[in-house]
């Protein structure tokens, strides 16, 4: 380490090495004591200068340039040889002085030349995406998500069991360990070996059919575009992120949901039976009569055990619903989940969809608005954010194909209506406004014609008919195969 002996401590400097000497020069009889010491006055001699010596400063890199071009590459140049000519003349300071002028004049050229090139590629990649828009939505698509945010990737903070892991590599890692752990095969006391046994010959064909798939497969976790080291066994369950995983898991649960149907207890419409609505691992068991929900647990835990596999007690919970139907009053404490009271709350989410006790559709379209808020912050890199922005017409399209599903989403099953619906249409017509670059003042039949948009009731409707289309396809078709 150099140190400036002009600038240094020199007294405390002295005062470490004497209290340093009075320790290392005792006790000093033999041929070994007189090396020891000799290594002990060096080591205090270390410590003193380190002590005294000024920390270096730590100097951060300039930022790399966002493009390069023959322009900014000759601009570079010139920068270089005015510094070079300016140096060589002692740095002048004077404000008049030819050189120094020079040099300011070619660093201002670089930084314009830059800013040129930058606004230049950010004028292409806009002229990209509005072609796209309306020739090749692959491309589209491809460009939109390229240039999106990767906040909403980001993770500061990964708890895996009692582990917290903060730093890129920790994170990748903390996810290697999670899915390892789903992937791994175990066996619980609580699970129905028996019942495993037999059923080792009900999948033979199926398992014959995914052996391409899962026959010694194996699994690497990728993180912010780099992937782990190392590898774990899939050897249970389905590949986390497999194009095939959900269709799969859904015939591997479909036996319990025959279960809960063939038991006649439950939510029903009519005479059909409807009390285990599911989508893949997302299960919600309904009912008016508390017993009959406490027995479809007690199924769904017995299907498990001879399954093997566990129940997240943290996701498993109760939501009363009020109802003008009698129901059976209940103890605190009264449905359990292998032995463990199940949490009663306030409201739950189920496919997207947050349910509450009282009012599901005030909850969801407040959960909506978050969604929404975050993807259109997501989407301004890209030219989503009115003024200076994208055109109108691909600004719309954005609109269409990112937000409106996420803002829309689920309002066709718990429909909002009165001031639900009036704090959804202002937050609605405010967005295109400020997409469109319209005062705040226009009125709202001008923004619904320059845009092409329908109100935001209309498009729920348009959703709720959608929904009731599929409905009735699928009792036609239940009809004809029956």
């Amino acid at each position: 380490m150099k140190v400036k002996w002009d600038k240094a401590d020199l007294s405390k400097y002295t005062e470490i090495i004497n209290e340093g000497l009075i320790t290392s020069l005792q006790d000093i009889n033999t041929k070994d004591d007189i090396e020891t010491g000799f290594h002990d006055i060096t080591a205090v001699i270390t410590k003193a200068t380190n002590e005294i010596a000024q920390k270096p400063k730590t100097r951060k890199n300039k930022p790399k340039l966002k493009v390069m071009s023959d322009e900014i590459l000759k601009a570079i140049r010139n920068k270089k040889s005015a510094f070079y000519y300016w140096k060589a003349k002692g740095r002048p300071t004077d404000c008049l002085d030819p050189f120094l002028l020079e040099k300011k004049i070619t660093t201002q050229e670089l930084r314009k030349t830059c800013r040129l090139e930058v606004a230049q590629k950010r004028i292409q990649e806009r002229n990209e995406i509005i072609e796209a828009s309306s020739s090749n939505k692959t491309l589209f698509y491809k460009l939109i998500n390229k240039q999106r945010g990767k906040l909403s990737r980001r993770i500061d903070e990964l708890n895996v069991g009692d582990n917290i892991y903060n730093t890129p590599e920790q994170i990748m890692e903390g996810w290697k360990i999670h899915f390892g752990q789903l992937a791994e095969n175990t066996l619980d006391e609580n699970f129905d070996s028996n019942y495993l046994k037999t059923t080792e010959n009900e999948y033979k064909n199926i398992i014959e059919l995914c052996n391409n798939l899962y026959q010694n497969a194996v699994s690497y976790v990728k993180w912010d575009n780099s992937f782990s080291e190392d590898y774990f066994k899939i050897e249970q369950g389905v590949r986390q992120g497999g194009t095939l995983s959900a269709d799969l898991y859904k015939l591997y649960i479909n036996p319990l949901l025959n279960f809960l149907c063939d038991s006649g207890l439950g939510g029903k419409i009519g005479n059909i039976n409807c009390c285990a609505p599911t989508c893949a691992d997302d299960v919600a068991l309904l009912a008016c009569n508390p017993l009959d929900i406490q027995t479809m647990v007690d199924i769904a835990v017995d299907f498990s055990k001879r399954e093997g596999y566990h129940l997240q007690p943290s996701k498993s919970v109760i939501l009363p619903v009020k109802s003008k139907a009698k129901t059976i009053e209940t103890n605190l404490g009264f449905w359990k989940l292998n032995d463990t009271v199940m949490p009663v709350v306030d409201k739950a989410s189920h496919i997207g969809i947050t349910r509450s006790q009282n009012n599901s559709a005030q909850t969801t379209v407040d959960e909506n608005l978050k969604k929404t808020r975050r993807a259109i912050y997501s989407l301004m890199g890209t030219g989503l954010h009115g003024e200076n922005g994208l055109d109108p017409e691909t600004s719309i399209a954005m609109l269409r194909t990112y937000i409106l599903p996420i803002l829309t989403y689920g309002l066709e099953i718990v429909i909002p209506k009165g001031k639900i619906l009036d704090n959804l249409q202002i937050q609605y017509k405010k967005l295109l406004k400020q997409i469109l670059s319209l005062n705040i003042n226009v009125a709202d039949p001008a923004v619904y014609l320059i845009s092409g948009l329908l109100p935001i009731e209309a498009e729920i409707h348009l959703k709720s008919f959608h929904c009731l289309e599929i409905l009735q396809e699928q009792i036609k078709t239940h009809l004809s195969g029956s």
